[in-house]
């Protein structure tokens, strides 16, 4: 199974599960119809680039020496974000992960590239924050790097 995601400049990028796999501990992929009956319960609709990864997983995680990454599950998306109060504090935005240390992988709602953006869960300033990737499918392909 590939993930293929559209950039911006019209290219596409593949990502596949099994390399993904090779990095990451993957849960089943979401089914689009989970993705469409969780934008409607929470009347937000998630970003194209992330909707395209759920299909694939359905959040992931990564624990080994150099890091710790979860990228949540649909039915943790409502929780966390509701719990670190982000439409309070980052309108238009979702948190879609966390690196187990107080940092949050955030992405624009109206963003459909899903760049991600790390920043700390307990300020969460823009000033703070810092680009990941110039989008989600390239974050992936990468291996979720962190930090510089």
């Amino acid at each position: 199974m590939r993930l293929v995601c559209l950039i911006h400049n019209h290219m596409t990028q593949t990502i596949h599960r099994e390399k993904l796999t090779k990095l990451a501990q993957l849960n089943k992929p979401s089914a689009e119809y989970d993705i469409r009956r969780y934008e409607l319960h929470s009347s937000t609709v998630i970003p194209r680039q992330y909707a395209l990864f759920l299909l694939c997983s359905n959040g992931l995680c990564v624990y080994d020496d150099k890091k710790s990454l979860t990228l949540y599950a649909l039915d943790e998306l409502s929780e966390q974000n509701k719990t670190y109060e982000v439409k309070e504090y980052l309108p238009g935005w979702l948190m879609i992960g966390d690196d187990g240390g107080g940092r949050g992988i955030f992405v624009k709602l109206d963003d459909d590239s899903a760049q991600p953006y790390l920043m700390g869960m307990g300020s969460m300033l823009m000033d703070e924050a810092r680009t990941l990737a110039d989008n989600l499918c390239e974050w992936l392909e990468q291996g979720f790097p962190l930090d510089d």
